[in-house]
Order: C-alpha cells, then structure tokens, then sequence
C-alpha cells in the first residue's frame, strides 16, 4: 500500500520544478527507500554545486544541504550520483547533524558599570536577534581590569544576586539564550576572582568557573582559582569554560576535554594580536573540540592615563586597545567566524557540537585516548622526571650567557608594564590572523623563508659564539642499531637534582642559559645534504623521521665539524630519535606514545631525556610525540632550551598552530623536520628576544609578544635554516608574577583520567 506522497525538497528543470517525493507509508528504517532521477533538465546552480562536491565519491549530505530548504527529519539523509544529465538521490539511514547557532560578541568596557552594562545586554540583544542559542561575552564586563588597590577591586567586584548579573540572567531569560560572561566577582572570606558565569535558557546559574592562572598585575588585586573548571551538561553539548590566559598554556583546556567537554568559552581581555591567530585556535586543534572566543575592543586602560602609560612603555596607543577578531573555531582549528579587530561586534555560526566527539586523526589515532598520564605526574606533582640526562660535552656558563635583567629603572621603580597584568599580553604571532599566508619579511637559505611579525626585523645580524667539541666523548658504537634502554648510554648521566625537586614544586628554572645564538637546520635525508650544512656552520640539524640514509653515514657526513643531527630508526618494536655528532651515536629518546601510523611500534619509552651540548640543553620528540603538548612540556620542566622532531604531520594545524604554541607556551626553540608528498616539510620556530613589554624591543611594538620566530620550507627546498636562541628559553615570564612553566595549573593534570 502506498501512502500519500510528502514533498521533501524541488529542482528546477527546464519545463518548470520537479518536485522530490517519498511516500509516508514506506518504513523509515529502510535503506534505498526510493530512487528519483531528473533526465534532460537544467539542475539549479545550488544543487548541481552540491552534487559534485558531496556526492560524486559516494558521500552522504542531508536534503537542506543540497536544496537549501530546512529539513528537520533527522531519521534520514540522501546519497546523490551524478552521471551526465541524470541526478539519483537515494534515502539513507543517515541521521542529519544537528546544527547549534552560537555567537561571540566583542565590547568595549571602561570604568562606568551602567554603560558596560548596557553594552552586554545590546550584544545579547544582537545575538538573539542573529538567532543564536549560545553567546559568549569578553572577560571583566563588569569594570575596566585596572584598580587602585584590592580593596578598590572588590568594592567594583559584582556578586551573584546583585543588579548586574540579575539583568544579564533576566536578558538571557528574555530571549531564551545562553549566555557566558566574565565579570570579577566579590566572594566569601574576602576572596576577589576573575569568574566565567554560564546563565542558561531561562536565566538559571549553571556553573562558574573562577580563573585559575591570573595575569601579571591580576595577582595583586585578585585571587586564583581553587578548583578546577566544570564540564556542564546542557541541551546544546558539554560545555566547559576559560579565560584569557588559561588558554595561552595548554592545561585548563586540555583538562576540559579530556573530561569531555565538546564546546569550549572563552573570555577574553587582551591586546595581544595573536590571540586570534594563534592561542585561540590552537586549543580547538589539539583537544579536537569547538571553541567560541570572545575578546575586548577599545582601551585597556583608563583613556585619560593611557598617552602616558604608552609613552612610558614605548607604544602606540592603540596597541593597549582590546585585539577584537573574537572568533568561532572547529575541532579542525579552521575559524569557521571571525569578527574585525575593532569595533563592538557578533559574529555567529552553525555548528554541529557532536563533531567534536569525533577525536580521530587520518590515520585513526584517538588523540586523546593515546595520552599516557602515567608519564605525566612531573607536570602536576613537582617532581622532576626520573632522571635528567647530560650529554657531558659542557654547558654554558652564566657569566658567557647572562640571562634576562630585571626590569626596573636601575633606581628600584617598577616597570610600568608591571600594569600591564590587567591587560594580558599573553603570547604573540608571525601570521596576520587565521587562514592568512604568513608574508616573509627576508629570505634565509632560499628556496626556504623566514617568516617574522613585522615588529621582529632586525637591522644588524645576530652575534653567535661556536663552540668546539671537548675531546673524549664517550658515544655508542654505531656498526648495529641497538634496542632502546631506558639508561641512555651518552658521556654519563646529569647530577640528579636536589632531593628537595622531587617533593618541592619547582621554584624556577634551575639550568644555566644557553648560547646567544646557533644555526639550526632542517634537510631531506641525504647525506650530501647533511654535509652542506655541517660545513656551512650549522650547530643542529634535523632529518625527517625514519629516514632512508643510515646512521654510519650521517656520522661521517658530521666528520671534521661541531654540529649535531637528529633522526629516527626502528629498533625492532621501538621507534626511537638517535642524537649524533661526528663522534657517534649521543644518545637515543624512545617515542612515548602509540598511535595507529606505526602499528609495529609497541614498546615506548618511560621518560623525556633532554642532552646538555655545548650551546644548551636539547630534548627529541619522535615522530608522533609532537601531538601531545605535555611531551614538550616534560622537556620545559627540565629546563631544555631546543627541541628537536623528526616527524610526519598529517593534518595541516600541526605546523601551523601545534608547533608554533608549544615553542610559546613553553618558550623553546622548536626545529621540526618531516617529509610529505610535497617533499621535505617542516619548520623552525625560534624564540624572539621580544617578549612581552618587560624589556625593550628591536623594533616597533606591533602587539605580537611570544609567538616564534617561523621559518618555513618554500617548495622544493631541499633545507633550510635560521638562527635559533638558545638563551631565550630562560625567560618565561610573560609578565609580573607570570611564568608560563612554573605558574602551569596542578590541578588541572591531577584530575585528568584516561579517556
């Protein structure tokens, strides 16, 4: 029996519209339920667009995507083939996703509450308007993050029942949208916090998440967060909530999803421009979830004060506005929305939120199932890992490389950016913004690029200093590659550290600075290559992982010169990075992590090894180890100074976003090397002298404070290099009271199960 025919979508021909119709009485859990085919007529531009991109390799799509009606039955979708003037479209046990409106909202906010009030609710007004079911504010809506003493702070500080938030949850209500705010908040005991606030639907409180890794002068008028942020349940997804500098380190987000959250909130209150360009998308590609980032706009500082202060610091005034370019960012780390950097602003998009329970990468790795938190207890617990390995050829002394002053006048005045804590100068880019090319401003080693933001040219060449290799390192015998061990035969172990490390939380960096500067290289793995650069005065060179040419000839290639080369092997179930120099085999670093590439690999390694070599402290991340920020963060505890990775990307956020963060989150050099069907691959992510307002700048301050110096491959290149600074991983503080090693959360890694 046939039932009446339900018209489920129409393509237009050249006789007039021919209609696509089901009959209702067919069972919805058939598949081919019903095939309809359109011969000799003209399909619609929307639709024939949507039948090649989607349908043409088998691929399913719901019906609203190919003819641009809304279609609410998510019990079905349609399989579309293309041959000729023929369209078929088949039903299919497809569910279509369900697509979440959600919206981020940029604002400017000063010292007068009523109008910062005012313009939280226009924007919520705005988002309801766009027909959004979630929007995100910027952090301190309440008042200007600037404040005359603690006391001044909480008298400003909003409470939870008061005239404020009562209207934001009254709004929120209104309209029947989520809102996340961030406002300071007046708590118990006399405790002042910088706190998210998620208003749900029907103006219900769900969760509060108070910041836990304040900023620069932050510390002196308020107080950290105690717990760790929740994961809250809601009809639109799991929902987890950060701020402004916990997303410039890795472990508020990364604890977040891991726990399960699919939608991250982020408020933010910086002029750090690469906000947009790098922090923010970086933690949606890494934890493969959605994030939705809200920053400020206009001035950060009070407008009457803020010609002095810049003039104090040696900045154009609107470089300590809000950076806008508040943003909706994939699981994938695509922006899918981004606002301008100035100016009151929604931008809003449609999101499916289940995506991001999808945590797989292209070869079938779940990046979140392969962590092994076993290894991580050092980030979380203060110890040091089990023991720290030296590569007994010397390290540089303080008084050859001294490391950053203090940032005063000389007569014990306070740098002025010790202010700055209020604003937030959390990181920096080379890009422009998301999705841009980075525009090279010279050229190094041709056909590859150096790529620095504009404030980072530099008029003059760097110094550096070459070191000779002391004679009588003891190396492993290269005739046979041997297993790994986790006792790494180099010239000896290090000292172990102070019994006090390995109860204590760490107090700082302990090792001394490395060199001012080296040459680091990346080349495809021939050793005509390798000569080249060890010749031509290259300290470090990196080959892609698993490389063809054999360790016998790489050592010989060294012969006669002080640099060292990095690579990988397999080693019977074991893929480790081998260390050379011109006297053998340094040492080997066993890749830490099983992923589903290497089915063979099978035996990890326990520990991250970091080697000290005349110009600083070294550490390899193998392969597939440089997915997981807490590998370069072992390294950073240890107090490494380059990183060194021979590996393979296979999703282009892992050198666009991946490794340039875990050099700024870290503040490590990172020299990466790996081979696509492109050819060599890679990049060289030094660190920058400019960092932060605490020292002085080569150049005009652009915004740009942390993120490395890129160089990048140009196509064809066979190598390129840069200079690296090895000296500059000594400094992490990105401003007063904040160091991004030692001010990392505890607690967060202490919750962290295994997904």
């Amino acid at each position: 029996m046939t039932g009446r025919p339900i018209c489920i979508g129409e393509c237009r021909g050249v006789a007039g519209p021919a209609t696509i119709r089901r009959s209702s009485s067919l069972p919805p859990a058939s598949v081919s339920l019903m095939e309809t085919q359109f011969r000799n007529c003209h399909i619609e531009p929307a639709l024939i667009a949507g039948v090649k991109a989607n349908a043409k390799g088998g691929n399913r799509l719901p019906v609203r995507e190919i003819v641009g009606e809304r279609w609410t039955d998510r019990g079905a979708g349609y399989r579309i083939s293309l041959n000729g003037n023929s369209v078929s479209i088949y039903e299919t046990l497809r569910e279509v996703p369900h697509m979440t409106r959600v919206a981020a909202a940029q604002l400017a906010a000063g010292t007068d509450v009523a109008a910062n009030l005012a313009a939280c609710l226009r924007v919520i007004d705005a988002a309801a308007e766009a027909s959004a079911e979630l929007v995100v504010l910027p952090e301190f809506c309440n008042h200007l993050s600037w404040y005359d003493d603690r006391v001044h702070a909480r008298r400003m500080a909003c409470t939870l029942e008061d005239s404020f938030l009562t209207a934001i949850a009254e709004r929120a209500a209104r309209h029947g949208i989520y809102v996340k705010i961030g406002v300071t908040l007046a708590r118990d005991a006399g405790r002042t916090t910088g706190t998210s606030l998620l208003f749900g639907a029907d103006g219900s409180l769900l969760g509060q998440s108070d910041k836990q890794i304040l900023m620069g002068a932050e510390n002196d008028y308020l107080d950290a967060g105690q717990q760790d942020s929740p994961v809250i349940e809601t009809p639109l997804g799991r929902i987890g909530m950060y701020a402004c500098m916990e997303g410039v380190i890795n472990e508020v987000t990364r604890s977040l999803a891991v726990r399960g959250a699919q939608l991250l909130l982020n408020s933010l209150n910086s002029f750090a421009t690469d906000e947009a360009s790098l922090h923010i998308p970086v933690r949606a590609a890494e934890n493969k979830v959605w994030v939705v980032a809200a920053n400020k706009v206009g001035p950060l500082l009070p407008e009457a004060q803020l010609p002095a202060i810049a003039e104090r610091l040696g900045v154009p005034p609107d470089r300590l506005h809000g950076a806008g370019e508040s943003q909706i960012v994939a699981p994938d780390g695509t922006c899918v929305a981004m606002a301008p950097a100035t100016g009151e602003a929604i931008v809003v998009a449609d999101i499916d939120v289940a995506r991001a329970d999808d945590k797989r990468r292209p070869d079938g790795t779940d990046v979140l199932a392969a962590r092994r938190p076993e290894l991580y207890g050092p980030l979380s617990d203060g110890s040091q890992p089990k023991a720290r390995r030296d590569g007994g050829v010397g390290q540089a002394s303080h008084d050859d490389q001294p490391g950053r002053a203090h940032p005063s006048d000389g007569a014990g005045h306070t740098h002025p950016s010790d202010q700055l804590g209020h604003v937030h100068p959390g990181g920096g880019a080379s890009h422009t913004r998301l999705g841009d090319q980075a525009v090279p401003t010279h050229q190094v080693d041709e056909p590859g690029k150096r790529v620095d933001a504009p404030a980072r040219q530099r008029t003059e060449a760097p110094t550096r200093r070459r070191r000779e290799r002391p004679p009588g390192v003891d190396v492993q015998p290269v005739e046979r590659a041997e297993p790994p061990r986790t006792e790494t035969a180099t010239a000896g172990p290090a000292k172990p550290p102070p019994a006090a490390q390995l109860t204590e939380a760490p107090s700082g960096r302990q090792a001394p600075p490395g060199s001012e500067t080296i040459f680091a290289a990346l080349c495809v793995p021939e050793a005509s290559a390798v000569r080249a650069l060890a010749t031509g005065g290259v300290d470090l060179i990196v080959l892609p992982e698993l490389t063809a040419v054999p360790i016998p000839e790489v050592i010989r290639a060294l012969a006669g010169t002080a640099a060292f080369a990095v690579l990988t092997v397999r080693e019977g179930e074991a893929h480790c990075g081998v260390l050379l120099s011109a006297d053998g085999v340094v040492g080997r670093q066993p890749q830490l992590h099983r992923t589903e590439r290497h089915p063979w690999l099978t035996a990890t390694g326990d520990e991250v090894i970091v080697f000290a070599l005349p110009w600083g402290r070294l550490a390899l991340v193998v392969g597939d180890d440089a997915l997981f920020p807490e590998t370069f963060r072992l390294a950073a505890i240890q107090d490494a100074d380059v990183v060194a990775v021979p590996c393979t990307p296979s999703e282009p956020w892992e050198l666009r976003l991946g490794l340039p963060e875990r050099a700024a989150e870290n503040r490590l050099n990172v020299v990466a090397a790996g081979l696509d069907s492109q050819g060599l691959t890679g990049g060289i992510y030094g660190l920058s002298p400019d960092f932060t307002l605490w020292t002085a700048w080569s150049g005009p301050f652009t915004g740009v404070i942390s993120h490395p110096e890129v160089t990048t491959v140009g196509p064809g290149a066979t190598s390129v290099r840069a200079t690296i600074r090895p000296a500059q991983a000594v400094n992490r503080a990105v401003s007063k009271g904040t160091d991004l090693v030692d001010g990392r959360p505890r607690r967060p890694l202490d919750a962290v199960p295994t997904r």
